[in-house]
């Protein structure tokens, strides 16, 4: 079920990927409630997890959207234009 702070989680992935934790604090809501949404998300193959190494950071996961989930995102930002 979509409710308005998952919408704004789809909406955020619409600039490009980003980590968890830029979504947790893109939305303000916990990491545990983000890792959920991304769960239930990749499920629904609205987005896709890929994992990155970089010498500083070390791994880190790297949320993108899939073509379905650009679509999805893309008509979500149209809705939340009209409710704001």
């Amino acid at each position: 079920m979509l409710n308005v702070k998952k919408c704004k989680v789809l909406v955020s992935l619409l600039d490009g990927e980003k980590t968890p934790i830029e979504l947790s604090r893109i939305c303000n809501m916990a990491n545990s409630w983000i890792y959920r949404v991304i769960k239930e998300f990749e499920y629904k193959e609205l987005v896709k997890v890929e994992y990155k190494h970089d010498k500083i950071n070390g791994n880190y996961r790297v949320v993108k959207l899939t073509k379905k989930g650009r679509k999805v995102a893309e008509h979500l930002k149209e809705i939340l234009a009209l409710l704001t």
